[in-house]
C-alpha cells in the first residue's frame, strides 16, 4: 500500500509504458522524444491533465530489441508450441532445464521462478531418492 504522507507530499510519480510485439516494434523506431510524445498523447485520453507543461519531466526508453546483447525481452510462443514444454520439463539424464521460456508465464519473472523452483526440486527429489536408496542397500550388508 503506498505511504498515504508520501502521496501528500509530492505530485510525482513514475508511469512505466511496457509494450510488447509490434507496438514494441513501433516505439522502439521512434526517438526518445517521440516516443514522449505519444506516450503523452496516448495517456492524455485518460489523465488530460498530463498535457500540462512540463509534467513529464524525464523519459526513458528502453527498446530491447534493438540492444546487441539481448535482441529482445524474452521469447514469445505460439499456443501452438505450449503443447511441446512439457517435453523439456522432463530432466536429460542430469540436465534439468529451467527458464521462464519453460512456462505457461513465459516471459516474466514468475515463470522463471516457478521454473526454477520445479528443477531444483526435480535435484532434490532425485538426490533424496538415491540417498534412501542407498541407505536401503547399507542396511541388507
Amino acid at each position: 500500500m503506498p505511504d498515504p504522507e508520501y502521496i501528500q507530499s509530492t505530485k510525482e510519480g513514475i508511469i512505466l509504458i511496457y509494450t510488447w510485439k509490434n507496438e514494441a516494434l513501433i516505439f522502439g523506431s521512434l526517438t526518445e522524444d517521440q516516443v514522449k510524445q505519444e506516450a503523452i498523447r496516448q495517456l492524455s485520453e485518460i489523465h488530460p491533465e498530463i498535457k500540462e507543461k512540463d509534467m513529464v519531466q524525464a523519459c526513458i526508453v528502453h527498446a530491447w530489441h534493438n540492444k546487441p546483447s539481448y535482441q529482445g525481452a524474452y521469447g514469445l510462443l505460439k499456443t501452438s508450441q505450449f503443447k511441446n514444454i512439457r517435453y523439456l520439463w522432463e530432466p536429460m539424464g542430469n540436465v534439468h532445464f529451467a527458464g521462464e521460456a519453460l512456462s505457461f508465464a513465459a516471459g516474466w519473472i514468475q515463470g522463471a521462478l516457478e521454473s526454477g523452483l520445479k528443477a531444483a526440486y526435480q535435484v532434490y527429489a532425485r538426490g533424496k531418492k538415491r540417498t534412501t536408496r542407498n541407505a536401503r542397500l547399507r542396511f541388507r550388508i
